[in-house]
């Protein structure tokens, strides 16, 4: 096992390598100063130091013991490095300098300098290793310098190098942020933003993720938005949500939504919960107390159950866990009331964080934080003792006096795909023999539709209920977004002649809220009518239903919209979590992503603006053509070269020479990918940019088996629906533009993107 140093380690190119590093059982560790990364591209398990290659005393310091360095760190902006000058060459020269003299400081065995393509400048195409550079711009140039350096220096203190030439790699990296007292659920039950380790695991729908990162950003400007359902969201300004606009699900940052308009809530998975279990039955006896139970100074627990048939289920309860020794042994009175004497057990309540008294129950964060089973017991006891299933309006109801209790009830049923809607009773006053009585308000938790049929996983302690609940999980009223019913009959005319004549209800209803079953039919019609003849009579038409078929199925696989009642601004404690292997987004208390830099990576800011249905800027004519690699591809060879003897004291190119692109032909794939029609708006020439960019792999292939799997398409289709996934983002002009003249692109002055 080797001892990694890696420079620059929560960039691109750094974290890939460091990723790779550790799952062939190395040690990793690394330092950036976060100019261009981000914390949450580091990978769990390496050591992380905030240093500024610059700073060699420190860099020498943190490098101790290192087996092979390598060197990514670069402010790697070559279109900016005519116009910010300074900023560029002082963290590539100078930063490289830093790093080689520690390097060689520590003996180190190998150093690998990651130098760049823009090395070749005006040679001839393709550009082979053993061409004299020539570099047109101050990145080249110092990317140049950085390679005389370490020549220079290993050779005289005998430090073995080699020198990787990576051009143009793509692929995905992402980061997350959330409001403090946000409920995070990991495999062990919940917990709050804050309160999280970097040893927890995170479940997001059905997939589980590691935390790479988290920590405080501080007072930050922010909403709280006020949804339908009751529930309050506190997000940060840059946030983004999925709303209906028309017949389409797009993207849009808080700051552009009106209250009124509705976003896309997904529907988790909820874990598969057993009603056996030790966690859930006991579960289940905490949310009776904490519902239907009280303790008092004296040691003594009381449960209450006034309903004669009720009373067989809570003793069976009871029984099995006194026999299991989670309860002490407990009696019963004619009243109905179970009762427990143990001061141990009071004082273990107590520990749990249990309160005796009504207004101030909650369920303890000790709680949250212990099993699923335990929570969603915990659940099943509180609607067994304060819910209800009405049977004319087909909804679970609860009622509680505690709102703190009622909110947090709404948050964890969101969190395991269950919408419910929360409401409040206004106090009342009355008199009883000339004295007046006033009632607290009370807190209502209704869950209706299809959340129905999820909340039967969780269940009732009492046979009676859940009875009745089973014999609603086919309820079909579900709100999936409002005025869909409307909306499918003002174009049934439009859709195929076999949904017209079929007329689910959802064509010839008059209610404005479609149900999920009425989508489902709808949804499976029209998924056969385009695999039918039909289909030939008209593309226009067959473009028409498939638009209509993916937002109609998007919804019915994804969950229901919810109206913003209301939305203004704020000042929260946020939280940055990073998390590595996700493809979702949280939307319960909402993960957002940050923002994209405009200075570099063609192929993501046009995805980035296309899917925010802006078109691409091209520099010049757009045929300045160039080679893309996907990180898959290259992470294989970048490997190696931190072990292989054949490729010391080497110049070697990494990444494909089979397709050669022009900036437009890469506009028009990303175009045909999205289906976007394509009128990029043409901007001068940027100064001093290369015509042509194409390296040889011929000796990559030769000495290390270098070999492309992925071909340009495929890799944008990748970065195309990571990004859908996450939403488009907003630009962060996070770089100073030191020279302002007439040359400088307006897109950055300006800020155009």
């Amino acid at each position: 096992m080797a001892k990694i140093f890696i420079t620059g380690i929560a960039g691109f190119l750094g974290s890939h390598i460091a990723d790779r590093m550790l799952q062939l059982g190395h040690n990793v560790s690394g330092n950036d100063t976060l100019l261009g990364g981000e914390l949450d591209n580091i990978p769990k398990n390496v050591k992380f130091h905030n240093t500024d290659c610059n700073d060699f005393n420190k860099m020498s310091d943190i490098m101790k013991g290192t087996d092979i360095v390598y060197h990514c760190a670069a402010t790697a902006y070559e279109g900016l490095s005519v116009f910010s000058p300074c900023i560029v060459t002082h963290n590539i020269v100078g930063a490289s300098m830093g790093t080689i003299t520690a390097a060689i400081k520590n003996n180190v065995g190998r150093i690998v300098l990651c130098s760049s393509m823009a090395r070749y400048g005006t040679n001839k195409v393709p550009f082979t290793e053993d061409m004299e550079p020539r570099p047109q711009d101050p990145y080249g140039i110092g990317k140049v310098t950085t390679e005389l350096m370490l020549k220079n220096l290993c050779q005289v203190h005998d430090i073995p190098w080699v020198i990787a030439v990576p051009h143009n790699i793509v692929g995905p990296r992402q980061r997350y942020c959330m409001a403090s007292g946000s409920l995070v659920k990991t495999t062990n039950g919940f917990k709050t933003i804050e309160d999280l380790n970097i040893t927890d695991r995170i479940l997001i729908g059905n997939l589980t993720s590691r935390i790479v990162d988290h920590f405080s950003l501080g007072q930050q400007q922010s909403y709280n938005i006020t949804l339908s359902n009751g529930q309050i969201l506190t997000v940060s300004k840059d946030h983004k949500f999925k709303i209906l606009q028309q017949d389409q699900l797009i993207w849009k940052s808080i700051d552009k939504i009106s209250p009124g308009e509705a976003i896309l809530s997904e529907i988790k998975q909820i874990p598969d919960i057993n009603r056996e279990s030790i966690d859930f039955r006991f579960g289940q006896f905490l949310g009776l107390l904490i519902s239907d139970g009280s303790y008092n100074a004296a040691y003594q627990i009381d449960i209450a159950c006034c309903i004669e048939k009720d009373k067989p289920d809570i003793r069976k309860l009871f029984d099995s866990l006194v026999t299991e020794q989670q309860i002490p042994k407990y009696k019963e009175n004619k009243r109905g009331v179970f009762s427990i004497y143990s001061r141990e057990f009071v004082l273990k309540l107590q520990n749990l964080g249990l309160k005796a008294v009504v207004h101030n129950k909650i369920i303890p964060a000790q709680l949250l934080n212990t099993s699923h089973e335990t929570v969603c017991g915990i659940l099943s006891g509180l609607y067994s003792g304060d819910g209800w299933i009405c049977t004319k309006t087909n909804h679970l109801g609860y009622a509680s006096v505690s709102k703190t209790l009622v909110q947090q009830m709404q948050k964890i049923l969101l969190s395991y795909g269950i919408n419910a809607k929360l409401s409040k009773r206004l106090p009342k006053e009355h008199f009883i023999e000339d004295r007046l009585i006033k009632s607290d308000p009370i807190f209502y938790l209704t869950v209706t539709g299809d959340n129905v049929e999820r909340f039967n996983k969780i269940g009732f302690v009492y046979q009676r209920k859940q009875t009745i609940l089973k014999s609603k999980i086919n309820i079909k009223e579900s709100d999936i977004f409002p005025n869909l019913g409307e909306y499918i009959k003002s174009i049934s005319h439009f859709l195929p002649l076999s949904v017209r004549i079929l007329k689910p209800n959802c064509i010839n209803t008059p209610h404005t809220n479609i149900t999920r079953f009425s989508l489902k039919e709808i949804t499976s019609l029209l998924d056969d009518w385009l695999h039918s003849s039909e289909t030939q009579i008209s593309s226009e038409y067959t473009h028409f239903i498939q638009s209509k078929y993916n937002t109609w199925s998007t919804l019915l696989n994804s969950g229901s919209l919810i109206t913003i009642n209301n939305i203004e601004k704020t000042n929260a404690l946020l939280y940055d979590i990073s998390l590595a292997d996700s493809h979702h987004s949280y939307v319960g208390d909402g993960f957002i992503n940050h923002n994209c830099d405009p200075f570099r990576n063609v192929a993501s800011i046009m995805i980035n603006l296309m899917l925010q249905g802006r078109q691409p800027v091209i520099y010049g004519d757009g045929q300045q053509k160039r080679c893309f690699s996907f990180i898959q591809d290259d992470i294989g060879v970048l490997e190696k070269l931190a072990f292989e003897d054949c490729i010391l004291g080497e110049i070697i190119n990494i990444g494909p020479d089979e397709e050669f692109v022009t900036i437009l032909q890469l506009a028009e794939t990303i175009a045909d990918l999205l289906n976007f029609k394509l009128e990029p708006i043409f901007m001068p020439g940027r100064p001093q940019e290369v015509k042509l960019a194409n390296c040889s792999a011929d000796k990559a292939r030769k000495l290390l088996g270098y070999s492309t799997k992925w071909t340009l398409r495929d890799g944008l289709s990748t970065m195309i629906q990571y990004i859908q996934e996450r939403g488009p983002k907003p630009f962060n002009y996070h770089l100073p533009v030191e020279l302002i003249t007439e040359k400088t692109p307006k897109t950055w002055t300006q800020r155009l993107f």
